[in-house]
């Protein structure tokens, strides 16, 4: 029944019965002697058996009362005095009743953001509607008008005729969101006072936590909705849209105001830092971060790095912010002169109108040692690569012992040269004592199987650093079928060997792929654009070895700038790849002493000294390291995930199981935590896993299973608290408006927040109390309109001559 014929009865049947009062709802109530489909036959079949009756008979007369009616009408007259009185007896039968209920208002919770992005006054406001928010909030008495201070004035202005629009309509139930949700239980006459004073104070957001415990406590009572002020960053818990989900499921529409600019203020935020946690003394560390900014597009800005309780910087970079809110990758370097354990700062100057500084520098832990690294130079005859090379190494002696064997020399040589051997040490042990082997144009005939194989063992089993230095003579095309052929990054029966006759005295000069440029040992200055440049104007090389199928785990760090192979790609010159736990550096010429040529020994000595400390860091953690383990960060924010990766330096080491890996993750002074890994689809030997969820504290991981020899492979890294609320300024309106549209809701914004009050849902009373059941089928009233209509048509048919 429609509630206008709920009025009706109750009027015209029971309106003595009950209190006059608002809040009063009244139902009707049927208890029907049998199905619905039942009562739906005996209406069309009463239907059609009526009218059957009555277009068979032909009334005689047509006047009724001295007024002469067409035969249609006479024929509905009749036909729907029968009906009603087969309605009147369906009524009786189905014994219909009036309840009646006393309710109360559908409630209606408010939401007041007051966490400290709601204190932010924004500079730019978008939309003449929306600044015209700022002159009534200025009106309202808010000198300087912030976020939170919108939000008071769209419920204070007019002396609060909004608040006592929505206390008559709902019951009003106010709460502050931020930390937590404190609800606001006091009369309006205070709550207005409430809403002045309060400050938006709160460290951070749990807006999704914060609406799911509102729609929780609704539970059991009718909500007409949820209205919420806020600027919708969520910097802890759940997201809105999570929030949105669950109020879906309860069927109660969010309707959501945001406050606040679109775009972020002016701010420069220096975040996921790279760098390495050992070096050596002269090594030329780099502090890789990302820097994101908002409103600074084009602009000048300054990188520095200097030491932790220090003013002055160690080194600075300018560079030009790119668009807006977009992140780029800013390397600054840094050689450091003494061992030590440091910590550094990285931080970018800040700039004019920063709303924030907090968020512009990082920290990192540097150990720098002074190891002495051990080189073993191996070479058949005394080309000039070879002659260069020892003189620098040699000259290295405070930080590189070097021994050489040259194959070719009187036997008599080892005797009058300091560094000289006669054979390459045979035993597996003496070799292990080295940290890098340089195997130049050597005769593998002069190598015996077992030295061979302990050179293959050094790389894959040791972790060993190897550089391979192609000869027109011997290497590496003699290394066919021996056990050093899978320590060369191609495949050895594709090489080419440039004849005299193909050699162009114009030469190259070899060209620094993007890979190439970020690895320690091509940086031939300290600045990388100076380094660049370098690379251009070295001399030129002449004798190249052909080699254009490499293997598919090989990076190339320099290649011809214009030769290419069959496959259309650019011929490497200088290229790197892990074999078993060591690295390979290979050099397709033996020409680099060519760099030479007017300036001395200057980059030739760089990059040797380089490439050497580069290929001996396993010896700065250790001979016996069969594993690494490492994470994406050493320093985390609150609530991002932690990934951490172990990869096993010789593949055989790994676990055959896919989850065959696990290592425990300790915080400091708290508890630790069990995390399972699982090999990744890239390699054999690279097992991952993401940890979230992780409370504040410095942590300590190490790996549990497998059980290997030595120390286990562990790391450190530490989680922070978030950047704050200050972290992003701009409004979250993309999520308010999936979330208010998930929920069958609205989203607002300055320029139209007043229609809220117009859109909210009149919502569904709550029932209270009940005042009984009143019978209506057996009233007076229905006995005394079933005669009435039964007379009716009896009158009706005898004046229409009808029997």
């Amino acid at each position: 029944m429609t509630e206008t014929l709920t009025r009706a009865l109750k009027w015209t049947l029971a309106a003595h019965h009950f209190p006059s009062e608002d809040g009063l709802e009244r139902t009707l109530e049927f208890s029907p002697p049998w199905s619905a489909w039942v009562t739906l036959l005996l209406l069309l079949g009463a239907a059609f058996y009526i009218a059957a009756i009555y277009l068979r008979e032909r009334p005689l007369r047509f006047s009724l009362f001295g007024v002469t009616l067409p035969l249609t009408l006479i024929r509905f007259l009749l036909v729907a005095a029968r009906y009603a009185l087969v309605l009147i007896l369906l009524f009786m039968l189905y014994e219909c009743a009036l309840r009646p209920y006393r309710t109360d208002r559908p409630e209606l919770a408010v939401l007041v953001d007051i966490s400290q992005s709601m204190a932010h006054r924004d500079q730019i406001i978008e939309g003449k509607q929306s600044r015209a928010w700022i002159q009534r909030a200025v009106d309202a008495g808010f000198e300087k008008p912030s976020r939170l201070d919108l939000a008071k004035t769209f419920f204070l202005e007019r002396d609060g005729q909004r608040l006592r629009q929505l206390a008559d309509n709902y019951k009003l139930k106010v709460y502050f969101a931020g930390d937590s949700l404190r609800p606001v239980d006091i009369d309006q006459a205070d709550l207005r006072n409430v809403l002045r004073d309060t400050d938006a104070s709160d460290h951070s957001s749990r807006l999704g936590d914060n609406l799911h415990s509102v729609l929780q406590s609704q539970r059991g009572r009718s909500a007409a909705g949820v209205v919420m002020l806020s600027d919708g960053v969520t910097t802890e818990g759940l997201a809105i849209r999570d929030a949105a989900a669950y109020a879906t499921q309860r069927h109660t529409p969010l309707f959501l105001v945001g406050l606040g600019s679109h775009q972020n203020p002016p701010d420069v935020i220096v975040s996921d830092m790279l760098a390495d946690d050992v070096v050596f003394v002269h090594d030329i560390l780099y502090f890789d971060v990302k820097v994101t900014a908002h409103g600074y597009e084009g602009r000048e800005a300054e990188m520095q790095l200097r030491m932790q309780g220090r003013n002055e910087p160690l080194s600075q970079k300018m560079f030009r912010l790119d668009s807006d809110s977009a992140s780029q990758r800013v390397r600054i370097p840094f050689q450091p002169t003494k061992k030590g354990n440091y910590e550094f700062v990285i931080e970018s100057v800040p700039l004019v109108g920063e709303v924030t500084q907090e968020n512009n520098r990082l920290t990192a832990n540097v150990s720098v040692r002074d190891d002495k690294i051990n080189v073993l130079l191996v070479q058949a005859y005394p080309n000039y690569e070879f002659r260069y090379l020892k003189n620098v190494l040699s000259r290295a002696e405070d930080s590189i012992s070097l021994t050489t064997v040259l194959q070719d020399a009187d036997f008599d040589y080892a005797s009058v040269e300091d560094t000289a051997q006669r054979v390459v040490p045979l035993s597996r042990d003496e070799l292990f004592r080295y940290d890098v082997l340089i195997l130049g144009d050597a005769d593998p005939a002069q190598l015996s199987a077992t030295t061979q194989q302990n050179i293959n063992d050094f790389v894959k089993d040791k972790g060993g650093g190897m550089i391979m230095v192609a000869g027109p003579k011997h290497t590496p095309s003699a290394y066919r079928d021996t056990p050093l052929a899978d320590l060369f990054p191609m495949n050895l029966n594709t090489i080419t060997v440039p004849r005299e006759s193909d050699l162009r005295e114009e030469g190259f000069r070899m060209r620094p792929t993007h890979l190439g440029l970020a690895t320690p040992p091509l940086q031939l200055s300290s600045n990388p654009t100076e380094s660049l440049q370098i690379w251009r104007n070295l001399p030129r090389l002449i004798w190249l070895l052909e080699a254009s199928q490499w293997k598919p785990s090989v990076r190339v760090l320099t290649e011809h700038p214009h030769k290419t192979g069959y496959d259309g790609r650019n011929l490497p010159v200088i290229l790197m790849h892990y074999v078993g736990a060591g690295k390979v550096v290979s050099h397709m010429t033996d020409e680099t002493w060519r760099w030479r040529y007017r300036v001395g020994d200057v980059f030739f000595t760089r990059y040797w000294l380089q490439t050497v400390r580069y290929l001996s860091r396993s010896k700065l953690w250790g001979r016996d390291r069969a594993a690494e383990l490492t994470t994406d960060r050493k320093i985390y924010q609150k609530g991002d995930a932690a990934n951490f990766r172990i990869r096993f330096l010789d593949d055989r080491q790994a676990p055959s199981q896919d989850d065959g890996v696990s290592l425990v993750v300790k915080r400091h002074r708290g508890r630790q935590r069990q995390v399972q890994l699982h090999r990744s689809n890239r390699s054999r030997g690279v097992f991952e896993a993401v940890v979230t969820q992780l409370p504040e504290g410095k942590y300590h991981a190490w790996m549990t299973t497998p059980s290997l020899e030595g120390d286990a492979p562990s790391a450190d890294f530490e989680i922070h608290s978030p950047l704050g609320e200050f972290a992003r300024l701009a409004i979250n309106a993309d999520e308010m408006r999936q979330a208010a549209e998930l929920s069958r809701g609205r989203f607002y914004t300055l320029a139209n927040m007043e229609r809220v009050l117009h859109d909210l849902p009149a919502g569904k009373s709550v029932r209270i109390e009940s005042y009984g059941r009143h019978t209506l089928w057996n009233s007076w009233i229905i006995a005394s309109l079933f005669v009435v209509i039964l007379t009716g048509e009896w009158l009706l048919r005898k004046r229409a001559g009808l029997w």
